[in-house]
């Protein structure tokens, strides 16, 4: 790599799922005697305008656009992409490539290298115009990571708790748009989850429906994952009507740590079903009881050898059921 004469730039693209990957970054680089700076999706075009880097370190979505304003300002620098969305099957990768009416032969010009989990992923980039040597395969830490903490946890009792998994990201956004905004954009994008917000009222109906049976009927506790992008804060409304049942988890615990506190863990079809599943932890899919996602229906294509390991009732008494079942023997 060429000298370092000016400060690095690290994008961060989803504050809270990206930010650890960018601190444990900066802190190497500082480490090392380089000046560098986060900048969010809402900040990195008045910082690229002023500040032309040396290197331009992004934490995002691959397969997602570079405005053209900003590639006439970075397409100097040296451009490194960590990939946010590990978890990119083939199928998936061609999803996002014909729905959003993304540029990636565009893109990938100024690239120059970008660190993806896994070679399906790495394969697709290659049919679409990439050079090999643009992409590292780094492989899932988070999957061998959750062995480990499953080694430590294995001895610990369970807690009597119910975990939920918020995937909020359009009703109760963590920049605080309105679903009316987002909702807006979608339709005038080629965003396939365009109806997030219909998807997502219904789930958060079924999920407060089942959160007062449990407080009503049993002496389960209730725990709480929201999901990155979303504003933690609107779980506190739950929190101040129910007390000590219900449990919010903090940022910065790792959807890892929290899934080993949990008995069983109630949740929309999405990536979030498979560190459980490889870990024996019961799973309770509420797919089957929405009739079919308006969320992410291709999540539920890619998910579905997956989701014939989990449980997936098909209404809500079924489901309340199976939360007060002592015993789910998940899938191997």
């Amino acid at each position: 790599m060429k000298t370092i004469t000016k400060p690095i730039i690290i994008y961060v693209d989803a504050l809270r799922r990206d930010l650890l990957i960018a601190s444990v970054i900066q802190a190497l680089l500082k480490k090392r005697g380089f000046i560098s700076f986060l900048v969010s999706r809402n900040t990195h075009k008045s910082c690229i305008k002023f500040i032309k880097p040396s290197l331009y370190i992004i934490i995002k979505n691959f397969f997602k656009n570079f405005e053209q304003d900003i590639i006439n300002y970075i397409d100097k620098s040296d451009i490194f992409i960590i990939d946010a969305e590990g978890a990119m099957t083939a199928e998936r990768c061609r999803v996002h490539l014909s729905q959003f009416g993304l540029k990636f032969k565009e893109i990938i010009k100024i690239v120059k290298l970008a660190f993806i989990w896994n070679k399906s992923f790495q394969d697709f980039t290659v049919e679409n115009g990439a050079k090999k040597n643009q992409t590292i395969i780094t492989g899932s830490p988070k999957i061998g990571l959750s062995k480990y903490i499953n080694k430590i946890n294995k001895t610990k009792p369970k807690l009597n708790k119910i975990g939920f998994v918020g995937r909020f990201s359009v009703i109760n956004n963590f920049n605080k748009d309105t679903a009316l905004s987002i909702s807006l954009n979608r339709y005038q994008s080629y965003d396939t989850f365009k109806r997030g917000a219909i998807g997502e009222l219904e789930v958060l109906n079924i999920y407060y429906n089942l959160i007062e049976k449990i407080i009503d009927e049993t002496d389960f506790i209730i725990s709480i994952k929201p999901h990155p992008n979303e504003s933690i804060q609107s779980w506190d409304i739950l929190k101040n009507k129910f007390g000590n049942r219900i449990e919010i988890c903090k940022p910065e615990i790792d959807f890892l740590e929290w899934m080993f506190t949990v008995d069983k863990i109630v949740t929309t079809p999405s990536t979030s079903i498979v560190e459980p599943l490889l870990n024996q932890i019961p799973i309770i899919s509420i797919h089957k009881i929405m009739g079919g996602s308006t969320m992410h229906t291709y999540y539920e294509d890619m998910l579905d050898g997956l989701l014939e390991s989990v449980e997936a009732p098909k209404n809500e008494d079924e489901l309340f059921l199976l939360v007060k079942k002592k015993l789910i023997k998940t899938s191997e």
